[in-house]
């Protein structure tokens, strides 16, 4: 098998489960979740304790592809990567992929690089937050948009446990909140065919906030939510005071991760259309129509763990942790939404060989041989 370089040593092959992928999905991001390796995997001897070696390749070994480290422990033995498929995810053959590691020399390639991290986000993505650092300041958006996490409201905590080796925020259901700045692209009127995504755990059920674009003075967008019976909800409103469309069903509860999907279709059309999934399921859905066409809210930024209601005393305040932030300017797909559950949800997803070497043995030491001399 052809080598990435010589000047990597070591590499992993990854393989994809295809039961897991009900259609071929084109340049899908594959989640890696490292811990799945295993603690005992030589991968953690030998890869830099800052990951900066790792590089992604397809199954001839030798194509690169684009590749977004999250985040590495080495100590832990814990940490996410994410690379494109670059083509077809296969839903009826195992896909190979190739995980290099081990050249001391070499840092990550720069984010806007051709195999750099934003790469790995397909030009429909508008933003994706990991939730993955210590602060506010260090959940910036992984797409070229720029579409960063700006503020923070009361005492979110940070880098905690998540889905699928993920980080995630804790917000305390009182004041905790983050602000991600106005955008035209994160406004399904803008954009008209919208997808937003959030994997959240609910600590206590109240009505809850998980990412809304709203403005209590100006009117509201979307709301993506949990009320205080375990309806989850994703609202597509016209304007204050109007009517708005909806999708609604029971959710898991509280004490597991869910992965929450909202979509709009043709969100500038009094026939538009709004659906949702929660762990890629979309049946049992009640549903409220509303035959207004969306309206851009001017200014209303996207805010995490609740909605903006100028203080209030409405904002309802999510209690519980929230990873993996997601909005496209797209409806993505039944099969996109469920590969996308189970690539993060399901350990079974890849498989990982063991450790492949490129580092030659040293040649034996010849025998010592007796030489007999003649004086």
């Amino acid at each position: 098998m052809p080598w990435y370089d010589p000047d990597w040593d070591y590499r992993v092959k990854i393989t994809t489960d295809p039961t897991a992928i009900p259609s071929n999905q084109t340049d899908f991001p594959v989640h890696v979740d490292l811990a799945q390796l295993g603690s005992g995997h030589a991968f953690w001897g030998n890869v830099k304790s800052d990951g900066g070696d790792l590089r992604a390749t397809k199954s001839d070994g030798t194509t690169e592809v684009a590749m977004e480290l999250v985040f590495i422990d080495t100590t832990a033995k814990t940490g996410v990567v994410y690379f494109t498929s670059d083509g077809t995810l296969d839903s009826v053959t195992a896909d190979d992929f190739y995980l290099y590691y081990g050249n001391a020399a070499v840092s990550l390639p720069a984010a806007t690089a051709t195999y750099g991290s934003q790469n790995v986000w397909d030009s429909n993505f508008n933003c994706v937050h990991h939730m993955s650092g210590a602060a506010y300041t260090d959940l910036d958006d992984s797409t070229s948009n720029g579409n960063d996490v700006s503020a923070e409201g009361g005492n979110p905590m940070y880098d905690q446990s998540g889905p699928g080796g993920h980080r995630a925020v804790d917000f305390d259901g009182t004041g905790d909140y983050l602000t991600i700045p106005h955008a035209n692209s994160l406004s399904p009127a803008s954009v008209q065919n919208f997808t937003v995504e959030a994997w959240a755990y609910t600590d206590t059920l109240q009505s809850l906030a998980i990412v809304t674009k709203s403005r209590r003075t100006t009117g509201y967008e979307f709301w993506l939510r949990n009320n205080s019976i375990g309806n989850f909800q994703f609202y597509a409103w016209q304007s204050v005071g109007s009517t708005y469309e909806r999708q609604y069903k029971v959710s898991g509860g509280t004490g597991v991760w869910e992965y929450f999907v909202g979509t709009i279709t043709n969100a500038h059309l009094t026939t538009k259309d709004v659906n949702l999934f929660i762990d890629a399921d979309d049946t049992g859905l009640t549903h409220t129509e509303d035959t207004n066409a969306m309206s851009t809210v001017s200014g209303a930024n996207v805010e995490i763990g609740r909605r903006n209601r100028a203080g209030t005393g409405d904002e309802w305040n999510f209690d519980g942790k929230i990873s993996e932030i997601r909005i496209s300017g797209v409806v993505r797909s039944d099969d996109w939404v469920t590969t996308t559950n189970n690539s993060i949800s399901d350990s079974a997803f890849l498989t990982y060989g063991a450790e492949e070497s490129n580092v030659s043995s040293p040649p034996a030491a010849a025998p010592c041989q007796a030489v007999l001399v003649m004086l």
